[in-house]
């Protein structure tokens, strides 16, 4: 269920990574297929809107191989809630500011380059920042959420860490490093008996494999995974 979760995270990311990919190039052919004309003025950011879809248009392109391939998802999703609530922030402003048409108006060279109406340009944008903006908040709340109620074992072939959720407790699975099939345990010292005097033992998980001498015979024995 965790893999499954983080791959629908990482179907996430990839896709706002190419939402924001094909608007940043939008934005950028747009002020291409318009150059000399004259644009209008943003009232908000007091800008021309040409300006504006340069420097928009650039930010999304870089945010957007970000989103591709930076291996961090908090960074990932902190842009991607970031370039979403800014696009929230900035239509709040068109409407305080009295803006009867809305961000429509001024979306005349984007929807003029791709032949379609300004009100469907404007529609478009809203349907991909909520979308960003409604994953991004499901995406880091479940990491959130993940992290709060997730456990972690050592891995006896590798010492590789492999995290897990209590409910998956006593199952067998495969190490994400090495492949090695591993039980998922509980964090903590392991126990042991040793092969001669037949005592316990009680060891860290990442000691497993180490020669020692037994505590209780002093002779030399492995550490292993408890039967």
């Amino acid at each position: 269920m965790m893999t499954t979760r983080r791959n629908n995270l990482h179907i996430f990311t990839d896709s706002a990574g190419a939402l924001l990919l094909a608007l940043g190039l939008a934005l950028l052919l747009a002020n291409l297929a318009t150059l000399g004309l004259h644009q209008p003025h943003d009232p908000v950011l007091t800008v021309s809107m040409d300006t504006m879809f340069w420097i928009g248009g650039s930010l999304l392109v870089v945010f957007a191989f970000i989103c591709l391939f930076a291996k961090s998802r908090w960074l990932q999703l902190a842009l991607i809630l970031w370039l979403a609530v800014d696009f929230v922030v900035y239509q709040l402003g068109l409407r305080a500011m009295g803006v009867a048409h809305g961000f429509s108006g001024y979306l005349g060279a984007l929807a003029g380059a791709f032949g379609v109406s300004p009100i469907v340009a404007e529609w478009t944008l809203n349907v991909v920042f909520a979308y960003l903006l409604l994953g991004g908040c499901t995406c880091a709340l479940w990491i959130w959420l993940n992290r709060r109620n997730s456990l972690k074992m050592v891995c006896a072939a590798c010492g590789g860490h492999i995290a897990f959720t209590a409910k998956d407790l006593g199952k067998q699975t495969a190490c994400p490093h090495c492949k090695a099939g591993v039980t998922l345990r509980e964090p903590g010292n392991l126990k042991m008996s040793c092969f001669f005097c037949k005592e316990h033992i009680e060891f860290p998980a990442h000691a497993l494999g180490t020669k020692i001498k037994c505590p209780h015979c002093n002779n030399d024995i492995t550490l292993k995974e408890p039967s």
